[in-house]
């Protein structure tokens, strides 16, 4: 099994790296009907394979099929870990996203509303500590000014 898996793997690998050479851009839905181990997934997406097990565990993403003791990715998988991991570099914590996640499941489609108030209200607490780090500034350029008025 495992040098099925393997030769698998290698052929997963040879696509891509044929399709790489061939186009600037590469999209995760071009492997659609292959399968993807862990592996490639955390390559395609930059996740670790630590963080995509704990996306699993949490409920962010479905427990993916196995072959074996191999997990099987989708696309789809690729696609979703991918948004996941563009959110937290926007800001976005997991269980913000598992909010988004819990709704999609119960009614069975993605919850454009609750999407669009994450964003706006991510954007309002951004303002927000832009207002407060602006103020931060004022207050050290003005302590800045005092100081060595007094020590100089």
């Amino acid at each position: 099994m495992k040098n099925i898996m393997r030769a698998v793997g290698a052929f997963f690998n040879v696509v891509k790296t044929t399709l790489m050479q061939n186009m600037v851009i590469i999209n995760p839905i071009l492997f659609e009907g292959l399968f993807m181990l862990i592996g490639q997934v955390s390559k395609l997406t930059g996740a670790t394979r630590k963080a995509i097990r704990h996306y699993e565990s949490i409920g962010l993403i479905p427990e993916p099929t196995r072959s074996g003791t191999y997990r099987i990715y989708s696309e789809h998988d690729v696609m979703v870990i991918g948004m996941i991991r563009q959110a937290q570099t926007l800001g976005f914590n997991l269980k913000e996203l598992k909010e988004v996640v819990s709704r999609k499941t119960q009614d069975k489609t993605l919850p454009l509303e609750l999407v669009s108030a994450l964003i706006d209200e991510k954007i309002a607490t951004l303002k927000e500590e832009m207002k407060q780090l602006q103020l931060k500034e004022k207050q050290l350029k003005k302590f800045k000014v005092e100081f060595f008025k007094k020590f100089s």
